[in-house]
């Protein structure tokens, strides 16, 4: 979820991401688990899941994300056309919806 934000919302408005690569690389598109991932990154992704949140807001805000490249068709697969940061915003509210209900989906049934 963090990746997704900084890419479509950061990178899509030419903006240098908020947190550090190891959050964003191995998370993107088409890629998968490729370590077991320690206590000490657990809670770094935690505090960043608020606090990128919180610094969406004032970067919005500030209307830094004027520079807009529109991605028509990147997320094809789902129907939607992110001309701007209103819509990938929208955006990554479905996208964190769908993570959090597989993740509730997998606790149930691992727990």
């Amino acid at each position: 979820m963090i990746s997704i934000q900084q890419g479509l919302c950061y990178f899509r408005a030419a903006q240098k991401a908020i947190v550090p690569d190891k959050f964003i690389t191995p998370f993107s598109n088409n890629t998968k688990p490729d370590r077991i991932i320690e206590h000490q990154e657990i809670a770094e992704v935690k505090s960043l899941l608020i606090t990128t949140i919180d610094e969406l807001q004032k970067d919005n805000d500030k209307r830094i994300f004027q520079n807009y490249t529109a991605s028509p068709n990147i997320f094809k697969v789902y129907g939607i056309e992110i001309k701007g940061i209103d819509d990938a915003l929208e955006f990554l509210l479905y996208h964190e919806g769908y993570h959090t209900g597989y993740i509730l989906f997998l606790k149930k049934h691992v727990d």
